[in-house]
């Protein structure tokens, strides 16, 4: 408000001092006339549309009351039409331009102030400029006391090296940072997970976004973790019913050997050579393997075999 009163008595100045220097010129120009554009803009940037609308009627006023009250003036109507509308065009329409960008500056404000999550302006060498008031709701930290240190101090040690690297390649302008995650101090000494989105401007200040995403981590953890158990679960499962496959194929083999043969050689040898015929021909180590464990059973028929029969000399 003391900003207001000051233009509001720069501007009663400046339209005394226009119209004094009006009165004090007998000439009929109107150079001096063009002279009242000042306090009229001067109005018209402090106040908006309504500063300009009320100094473009004063000026109008101040040139019309002297045109017309003073003696020996040649008065011309179009002359005081053409200044009045030039008068109300300058306060208008710089009137309506500061309104417009107040208005943007305001949304952009209650945007910055009410965003739920952390907003910072951080300069090249990794100082916060700026902070909004969610880094006090998220991490517990007035905005004085983020500017005063830089923000590698509250990064977590394991993850230092990789916030380094992530901010010189912002300021050097490699790449735009999109969904960076790192750990942050809070003011009770605890961490949470913050997860960063980032930009670089021409003059290497950084834009950054910070999202507090400690419980989402926290529940993507223990997911990875259920994964890694039914992975491992399922691992030996496999292992055992593999195990017990090879087992059973060995046991038919040998079944159908103990009809016959009770030294199993012939068994033996016909698994090690099916298994060195398959390696000579480049089959891979997993079909070498099925041929190794199936080449046993080609005698398993000798099961359902009568014995004399199948033992007659």
């Amino acid at each position: 408000m003391p900003d207001a009163r000051r233009t509001l008595v720069i501007a009663v100045a400046l339209f005394a001092a226009v119209f004094a220097l009006q009165v004090a010129d007998t000439t009929a120009a109107d150079s001096d006339e063009v002279l009242y554009v000042v306090p009229i803009a001067l109005l018209a940037l402090r106040f908006g549309l309504q500063g300009g609308t009320v100094g473009a009627l004063v000026g109008i006023g101040l040139i019309g009351g002297w045109d017309y009250g003073a003696r020996g003036v040649d008065l011309s109507v179009f002359g005081g039409l053409c200044w009045s509308i030039a008068f109300l065009l300058l306060g208008t329409l710089l009137g309506r331009f500061v309104d417009h960008r107040r208005r943007l500056e305001a949304g952009i404000s209650r945007y910055f102030e009410e965003s739920l999550d952390l907003l910072a302006t951080i300069d090249a060498g990794g100082r916060f400029i700026r902070v909004n008031p969610a880094c006090e709701r998220m991490l517990g930290y007035a905005a004085e006391t983020m500017r005063m240190r830089p923000t590698i101090a509250f990064v977590h040690p394991d993850d230092l090296a990789a916030t380094r690297a992530e901010h010189e390649a912002l300021v050097g302008g490699i790449h735009e940072t999109v969904a960076f995650r790192n750990r942050f101090r809070t003011a009770d000494g605890s961490y949470c997970w913050l997860e960063w989105s980032a930009t670089t401007s021409s003059d290497e200040v950084i834009y950054a976004t910070g999202r507090d995403i400690t419980v989402q981590h926290e529940a993507e953890q223990q997911l990875a973790n259920h994964a890694q158990l039914l992975e491992a679960a399922v691992d030996e499962r496999t292992r055992e019913l593999e195990d017990a496959r090879s087992k059973t194929l060995h046991r038919l083999a040998l079944a159908a050997e103990y009809r016959d043969d009770d030294t199993f050689q012939h068994t033996e040898r016909v698994g090690a050579l099916a298994a060195e015929i398959a390696t000579h021909l480049g089959l891979d180590a997993e079909r070498i393997l099925h041929l190794r464990e199936a080449a046993p059973l080609h005698d398993v028929g000798k099961i359902a075999i009568p014995d004399c029969i199948l033992l007659k000399p």
